[in-house]
C-alpha cells in the first residue's frame, strides 16, 4: 500500500526499507573478524543469505554484497575456494563493456554503439530509474549494485556522490510523490 505512494518504488524496496528501520542491522565497514565470519558461514550455508544474517546481524543484502566484493575471480572454481577478503575487484574494458551492454537493455536500446553519456541523457530525460541489483546480478555476481551504479555514473561523466547521498541515488529531482493520507 505504501508503495503505491512512492513513484519508482517496488513493494520489495518499500518492504526492505521497512525491515532496515524496524530490525536495525550493523551497518558500516566490516571487520576482518566479519569478514572470516562470512567466508565461514558461505562454506557452511551457502548463499543463503537470511541465515547467514541472522549469524551476523547485518542484512542479507549486505551479507551477499559482501560476499561479491571479496571472493575474487577465479573462473569456473568453487566460490567457496576463491574466498580472499583482500581482493577488490577492478574494471576491467570487458567488464565495462559488459555494464554498457546490460544497461542498453534495460534501457530498451536497440543502437549497438550507445554510450553511457547517450544512455544517462535518456534517463535524465525520461526519469527512468535503472534497477542497480538486477543488473549486478547480470554480470555473473562479480559486481554489487553499488560497484555498478558507481562505474555507470563515472562513464557516463558524472562525478562520483558523497557518502551521504550514496544511497540515495533513486530519487530523481523533480518527481512528485503522491502525498500520504
Amino acid at each position: 500500500e505504501i508503495a503505491d505512494y512512492l513513484p519508482d518504488r517496488t513493494q520489495a524496496s518499500v518492504y526492505r526499507r521497512g525491515i532496515r528501520l524496524l530490525n536495525p542491522y550493523k551497518t558500516g565497514a566490516w571487520s576482518q573478524d566479519e569478514v572470516d565470519a562470512l567466508q565461514g558461514l558461505f562454506l557452511t550455508y551457502g548463499p543463503k543469505w537470511s541465515k547467514i544474517q541472522a549469524e551476523l546481524n547485518r542484512s542479507a543484502e549486505s551479507c551477499a554484497d559482501k560476499w561479491r566484493e571479496v571472493r575474487g575471480r577465479v573462473d569456473g572454481s568453487d566460490v567457496g575456494s576463491v574466498f580472499s577478503s583482500k581482493v577488490r575487484l577492478t574494471w576491467n574494458e570487458e567488464d565495462t563493456e559488459a555494464l554498457r551492454v546490460i544497461i542498453r537493455d534495460e534501457l530498451g536500446i536497440t543502437e549497438e554503439n550507445v554510450s553511457f553519456a547517450q544512455m544517462h541523457a535518456k534517463v535524465e530525460a525520461e526519469g527512468i530509474k535503472l534497477p542497480f541489483t538486477a543488473i549486478s546480478k547480470k554480470m555473473d555476481g562479480d559486481r554489487t549494485r553499488l560497484n555498478c551504479y558507481e562505474r555507470y555514473l563515472l562513464m557516463a561523466g558524472r562525478k562520483r556522490r558523497s557518502k551521504e547521498s550514496a544511497g540515495h541515488h533513486h530519487d530523481q529531482p523533480g518527481k512528485k510523490r503522491k502525498e500520504m493520507p
